[in-house]
C-alpha cells in the first residue's frame, strides 16, 4: 500500500486533496503534517494528523518516525 503525507492538509487545498485521495480507486495509507495557523484539523478527518512546523526539523523527523 502507498503512503502519502498530504502537509498543509487541514487547509482548503490540503482538504480536498484528502478528499480526492479518499475517493480514488487506489487504497492509500494517508497522514496529514500541518501546524494549523491557517487551517482546521477536523477538515482532516479520521487519517492520523501530525502538528508541526516545516521550518522545525525535530517537527519532521518525529513525524517521518511515527509515519515511515
Amino acid at each position: 500500500m502507498k503512503k502519502i503525507l498530504v502537509v498543509g492538509g487541514g487547509g482548503y487545498i490540503g482538504s480536498h486533496m484528502l478528499l480526492t485521495l479518499k475517493d480514488s480507486k487506489e487504497t492509500y495509507q494517508i497522514a496529514v503534517f500541518d501546524n494549523f495557523v491557517r487551517g482546521s484539523e477536523s477538515a482532516c478527518g479520521v487519517v492520523p494528523v501530525f502538528k508541526g512546523d516545516l521550518r522545525n526539523r525535530e517537527d519532521i523527523l518525529k513525524c517521518f518516525e511515527k509515519f515511515r
